[in-house]
């Protein structure tokens, strides 16, 4: 039986940085102005970005 790796759905804040090629700095800076895709704090130290959210951030970044 083929074992199947179950979709993510969400990412934390340094591999949403790493996936879309953009630094810690950046990501702050986006925050800050409130153009960053929104993070959900899971606990004190986790954050998380839905997958959801990060493709549609990407994708009114990319569509002009």
């Amino acid at each position: 039986m083929k074992k199947t790796t179950p979709e993510r759905i969400a990412l934390t804040v340094p591999e949403f940085c790493r996936a879309v090629g953009i630094d810690a700095r950046l990501f702050a800076k986006l925050e800050a102005e409130g153009t960053a895709p929104p993070v959900k704090r899971i606990s004190p130290r986790k954050r998380l970005i839905t997958t959801a959210a990060a493709n549609e951030w990407l994708e009114a970044r990319t569509a002009a």
